[in-house]
């Protein structure tokens, strides 16, 4: 369908940006509220995380480890009906919170979002991997 307005590509597009905003401060619920119930995240080296127990506690494992000072660009964003799709890249970095490390961030991502009963939009299946090769273990 081709009943796409500006509001809902304004609306997909917002997400990436709400995103950042609670990543960085850490507000999880602010994150969770971005997410359909039955959401999937599929990230490298891991099983897919689903639903919202699930990016609850991914997020707060990664707040407790990491401070994280990301940004994503949105490369495109498409919209067919109650569906859309935007991808981008995300770069930054993961500072250790104990000051042992700090890891650049050089990723690739790509979301599909779905329009909700009340007419919102919220991300529905993500996933994203790193452009920088993971190092094997030292010893």
């Amino acid at each position: 369908p081709t009943n796409t307005s500006e509001a809902d590509m304004a609306s997909v597009r917002a997400i990436t940006g709400r995103f950042d905003e609670a990543i960085i401060v850490g507000d999880f619920e602010a994150l969770a509220e971005l997410y359909a119930d039955d959401w999937i995240r599929m990230t490298e080296e891991a099983p897919a995380k689903i639903g919202q127990a699930a990016i609850r506690e991914w997020l707060r494992l990664d707040a407790e480890q990491f401070e994280i000072d990301k940004e994503k660009v949105v490369r495109e964003t498409q919209i067919s009906g109650d569906w859309a799709y935007s991808w981008g890249d995300a770069t930054g970095t993961l500072t250790a919170r104990d000051g042992s490390e700090t890891r650049p961030i050089d990723s690739k991502w790509i979301s599909v979002s779905r329009r909700m009963e009340d007419g919102s939009w919220k991300v529905y299946r993500d996933i994203y991997n790193s452009n920088v090769p993971i190092q094997p273990p030292q010893g």
